[in-house]
């Protein structure tokens, strides 16, 4: 049987090498209590929340803490998930949609948004929240996702639609589409990035809530997006809730997770989120450890020399 992540609190680096390609993203996670000892300047701002098999995650209650371990402009998705008016986005991707992804072949990741609807299999399925929401994503992709920046400074909202029928985002506080791929029209043409978000933080109050038709704390809420913003990815997002999928689908191997994020952007290392959702409490946000990708920096150059004639050079090398 394959390891799951399993009690992922305790990791001996911050940042870490690549392993060869069998090699599960298990041992990204491996465990070491003195590590986490150590760092006792964390322990302040840090709480510890046992789950259902008893192991233990790390909860952070503010930015400060979630952004401890960050660099650059990392710290920037902790400040926007502690802020109600911000969010962040999240989308779960199975282990077979991260070989797909790392190939590069069937992407629906685009720099620039795309003008007209893209097909039903451009079209993507993305979950906004923040701490005061105690939402568990999608269930039936996989347990390693993908973390969006969605405030002003990101594209994001550009990637969004509107349903043509009657004009609204389409989205809802609840699983499952506004509106049918032929009814929707991008909206980046014709929406300001304020009329997006009045309509966003509308569908995410509504979120786990008697507002919603399914008020259940724990349900996540679906943004159906024309593509994906590859300028918005930041990272890797991993859920507690959701380790029983690691378990039960196994993990995509480090050079598959390296691959698929630097054929989008151009990194060294990627952050690693970790998160953590409580009915009573909302849900936690960290930095847990950075995944070490600096072998696969010039993969794209390598892509692009032999770039498939089935994508759009335009959206995806602008």
């Amino acid at each position: 049987m394959k390891q799951p992540y399993g009690p992922v609190v305790f990791e001996t680096p911050h940042r870490f090498s690549a392993l060869p390609a069998m090699k599960t993203a298990a041992a990204i996670l491996g465990l070491s209590a003195t590590a986490f000892a150590s760092r006792n300047h964390i322990a302040q701002h840090v709480s510890i929340k046992a789950n259902s098999s008893g192991h233990h995650w790390p909860w952070c209650d503010d930015a400060e803490c979630c952004q401890e371990l960050a660099t650059g402009e990392d710290g920037k998705l902790c400040d926007d998930f502690y802020d109600a008016e911000e969010g962040v986005g999240y989308s779960m991707l199975t282990v077979s949609k991260w070989f797909r992804e790392q190939n590069g072949w069937t992407t629906v990741f685009h720099n620039r948004p795309p003008p007209k609807r893209l097909d039903k299999n451009q079209q993507w399925c993305v979950s906004i929240g923040h701490s005061g929401k105690a939402s568990c994503p999608y269930p039936g992709s996989g347990g390693i996702g993908v973390i969006f920046g969605i405030s002003e400074s990101f594209n994001f909202w550009q990637f969004g639609q509107k349903c043509k029928r009657h004009g609204d985002l389409t989205a809802q506080c609840t699983d499952g589409f506004r509106c049918g791929e032929h009814d929707r029209q991008p909206i980046a043409s014709d929406w300001t990035f304020e009329q997006w978000k009045e309509a966003k933080n509308a569908i995410v109050q509504q979120t786990g809530t008697p507002e919603c038709k399914n008020p259940s704390r724990s349900q996540y809420n679906e943004f159906d997006l024309n593509g994906l913003p590859s300028h918005s990815l930041a990272g890797i997002f991993i859920p507690e809730c959701l380790q029983r999928r690691l378990k039960h689908d196994g993990t995509p191997p480090e050079e598959h997770l390296c691959r698929a994020l630097n054929l989008k952007r151009h990194r060294a290392d990627w952050p690693v989120f970790e998160y953590v959702s409580d009915k009573h409490r909302g849900s936690s946000l960290r930095i847990a450890r950075y995944l070490d990708c600096s072998n696969y920096t010039d993969i794209r150059m390598h892509f692009e020399e032999g770039l498939p004639t089935d994508v759009s050079v335009d959206y995806m090398d602008a």
